[in-house]
């Protein structure tokens, strides 16, 4: 959808093609009128690739057989995919679908290859160029998988796993957030770490706020509810309980919530230290029944302070 721009010809006539010449502008178009056995606006197939000389706008080609057709809602990538130092074209290309594999064309638009694995598909997504293994050959990665650069073969390939909801041919679950893409195999649950504890000493020496955020470092979604307790240790003393407080949210991998509790210090002396600790779903304290984590050593976090400083 977005052009892209190269150097796909010769302009001054040297024998070669290198950044010496004009650059040039790739894009694609799609359907602006209800004929031709295509209807207005679909940008998810039909679409025609066309490159045009960057110096006046003439163009260099128009892919306009049907058997070449890309997915002109989706992106292009332009760069040497085969080694033979010119600039190929890499493009989603039309089916019947509307999600379409791969395909690529020389810098003068000439056939190149077309995926053929079935598990290779684009929807509206961008391909991308680069050398994942550090072989020195690129390849082409889309949506869940890496194709080699010179023949379209599939190198690496995920599935994406997902539940049916908000599924299109344009757009699956996994290509808004992969974190959740369950594999074969795997135990992909929730992680949730307590992280950020500060001290607002603004009240002080009455009361002191502690803040705090709730981060997922897991793999699934934590659902809303799920309560962290705070206790405090006045003077190196044993801990007490001072409050709990609950997410109003689901989190989703990656995301946080901040919460707070106020810690009473009414009757106690300002250069007392306290030593403030979150325990995430505390077992002792209103456990979840529905949270299940990856990981549980993670659960607990500590901060000093006192009305004079905040260690």
């Amino acid at each position: 959808m977005t052009p892209v721009v190269a150097n796909l010809t010769d302009d001054d006539g040297d024998g070669d093609v290198d950044l010496d010449d004009t650059p040039d502008v790739i894009f694609s178009t799609f359907c602006g009128v209800n004929d031709g056995g295509c209807s207005f606006g679909d940008y998810n197939r039909d679409g025609v690739l066309r490159a045009v000389h960057g110096a006046d706008g003439s163009p260099i080609f128009d892919l306009t057989d049907p058997a070449l057709r890309v997915i002109g809602g989706a992106q292009l990538a332009v760069g040497d995919i085969d080694g033979d130092g010119l600039v190929e074209i890499v493009a989603c290309a039309s089916d019947p679908t509307r999600e379409g594999p791969i395909i690529t064309f020389e810098n003068d638009g000439t056939f190149k290859w077309r995926s053929a694995d079935p598990r290779v598909r684009c929807g509206q997504s961008a391909p991308a160029i680069a050398d994942v293994d550090a072989d020195g050959s690129p390849e082409i990665l889309i949506r869940y998988s890496v194709l080699d650069g010179v023949d379209g073969a599939v190198q690496w390939h995920v599935d994406c796993d997902y539940d049916g909801t908000y599924v299109s041919y344009q757009h699956l679950p996994c290509d808004y957030n992969f974190r959740q893409n369950v594999q074969p195999g795997a135990t992909n649950l929730a992680d949730l770490v307590p992280v950020e504890l500060s001290v607002d000493l603004r009240a002080c020496p009455d009361r002191m706020t502690l803040y705090f955020r709730l981060r997922n470092d897991g793999w699934a979604a934590a659902a809303a509810g799920i309560g962290a307790t705070v206790y405090a240790a006045p003077g190196g003393g044993a801990p007490v309980r001072i409050g709990r407080a609950v997410t109003t949210r689901i989190l989703l991998p990656g995301e946080s919530e901040l919460l707070s509790i106020d810690y009473d210090r009414t009757g106690r002396r300002a250069d007392e230290a306290v030593e403030l600790t979150v325990v995430v779903d505390d077992p002792t304290d209103m456990p979840s029944t529905t949270l299940r984590e990856c990981r549980t050593d993670n659960n607990t976090a500590s901060v000093m302070a006192s009305c004079q400083v905040l260690f």
